[in-house]
């Protein structure tokens, strides 16, 4: 068979190829920033891989990556017009930290979900996850505000019970 494929590399290349290709990151002309220049996705900060605008490290303003390196590392960004995608996690209005970042539910945390602040290993302080890694565990918290939905545990029988509450 000298000068022939196998059949079955000829069979995993198409695959091997769109695999590749999806991990290159592309301009999306849909999604611009404020400034008019396209975002770029997907890319990557701080080890995370991203698909949408975020607002990691950057308070509540949701931004992109304008430019990549060869990596996939962001190299410029820039803040993301409303026509932007945005993290299915991220609330553009959210629950303010003190620190006025938002917080990003669900969560998870020692391989628990939450979907409000909670006080787990944190005394009577609640708390939020203000960034996630891309299977929603937390890479950074915050400390939740007033006005963010906490989780309180009743002990009516000796045993604790977990229940959301919302203060407004």
């Amino acid at each position: 068979m000298s000068g022939q494929s196998s059949p079955s590399i000829m069979r995993t290349l198409p695959l091997f190829f769109f695999l590749l290709a999806s991990k290159i990151p592309s301009i999306d002309a849909n999604c611009l920033t404020t400034s008019g220049s396209s975002c770029v996705f997907p890319f990557t900060y701080s080890g995370t891989t991203y698909t949408s605008c975020t607002t990691v490290d950057y308070g509540t303003t949701l931004w992109c990556a304008t430019s990549v390196t060869g990596s996939g590392e962001v190299n410029n960004y820039g803040d993301c017009s409303t026509s932007c995608p945005v993290e299915s996690t991220v609330s553009k209005a959210g629950c303010p930290t003190t620190g006025s970042r938002p917080c990003v539910f669900p969560f998870t945390y020692n391989g628990v979900e939450y979907s409000t602040c909670t006080t787990v290993d944190f005394g009577s302080t609640s708390w939020c996850a203000v960034a996630v890694s891309s299977s929603d565990v937390v890479t950074s918290y915050g400390i939740c505000s007033s006005s963010c939905p906490k989780e309180s545990t009743l002990a009516p029988s000796g045993e604790n019970i977990k229940v959301n509450r919302f203060f407004i």
